[in-house]
């Protein structure tokens, strides 16, 4: 995972020579859609629980779409690559948008005790998935004593 800039401004791709760990991006928006192109792979990333991966010759081509409420999106990629697939292939990915207002549930991040002092216990939080705007959950006190 980690952060990636998405070029919206037709700002033109970088040089094929410069690889990137989550390659370069450039994208556009059609109506709620989201279209990202991403190339200059280094060939070294994972994308998957099971390994995907992308080669220095290869491009994904991501599409996140939103619903009208815009609380929800399905992340659509393509990924092409002849020198490590026989074709492209694509994944779907439903999700939800959370925010810093959406109480923990286990699920799109986990907490842990990091500090106990004057009676408050400290809290961080981890995410699973990633937060919109890369935002993390922050920190977050709790009174009384600790469990």
């Amino acid at each position: 995972s980690g952060t990636r800039i998405i070029h919206l401004d037709n700002k033109p791709p970088l040089p094929k020579n410069i690889k990137l760990w989550n390659g370069d991006s450039r994208g556009h928006w059609e109506g709620n859609m989201l279209v990202v192109d991403v190339y200059n792979h280094n060939g070294k990333a994972l994308f998957g629980r099971s390994g995907e991966f992308i080669s220095e010759n290869g491009n994904i081509q991501e599409r996140y779409i939103f619903n009208a409420e815009g609380t929800r999106y399905n992340y659509v990629a393509t990924f092409t690559d002849p020198t490590v697939y026989t074709r492209p292939f694509t994944v779907t990915i439903p999700a939800k948008k959370y925010t810093e207002k959406d109480p923990a549930n286990g699920w799109h991040f986990e907490v842990e005790q990091a500090t106990r002092s004057h009676g408050k216990v400290t809290l961080d939080n981890y995410e699973g998935v990633c937060t919109e705007n890369n935002g993390g959950f922050g920190r977050a006190a709790a009174s009384g004593p600790a469990k």
